[in-house]
């Protein structure tokens, strides 16, 4: 292996903190959320990015690009949301092939409990451990970085609404 293609020490470390720390807080998350209200990690984000949208429902396809999930692997969790009677798909009016995830009464009243689980995890385990100066920096590198994989300009704004990202 070429040594002059290889990541820099700090780089390295950086790429190591970055995924064991998202791993870790993904992780809590899924087991707070499931202990305390039945659903997992994946399910809340999809309710969240439903209740986020104008008339909380978007198209499958997008709400995949969004969740950063396969098609296959989304469909699965809004079965199972759909069960449990928190979403319910539709057709997308004018296009046949077009399928709509609506989050119902239900879902809504589900993110009412799943909210306060997932604030007191950000906050006890990401945000409650920076300081300002850091948090605004790890926002304002976390926003660059998804704006460039999705292909959107830079913003040089106040970053921690990532202003200009799809959310």
């Amino acid at each position: 292996m070429n040594r002059d293609h290889c990541l820099t020490e700090r780089e390295r470390g950086l790429w190591l903190a970055f995924i064991e720390a998202s791993h870790l807080i993904e992780r809590l998350l899924d087991q707070r959320l499931r202990v305390e209200t039945g659903l997992g990690y994946g399910q809340f984000e999809i309710l969240m990015r439903l209740d986020r949208t104008p008339g909380k429902r978007l198209r499958m396809s997008e709400l995949a690009d969004q969740a950063v999930t396969t098609k296959s692997g989304l469909t699965y969790q809004i079965t199972q949301l759909e069960k449990a009677g928190l979403v319910h798909r539709g057709q997308c009016p004018g296009d046949e092939r077009g399928v709509l995830a609506h989050l119902t009464e239900a879902g809504e009243r589900m993110l009412d409990k799943l909210g306060p689980v997932h604030e007191s995890v950000v906050r006890e385990y990401l945000t409650g451990q920076l300081s300002t100066e850091q948090a605004e920096a790890l926002a304002a590198a976390m926003c660059a970085t998804r704006r460039h994989l999705r292909g959107q300009p830079p913003e040089d704004a106040a970053p921690v609404s990532c202003p200009g990202d799809r959310t």
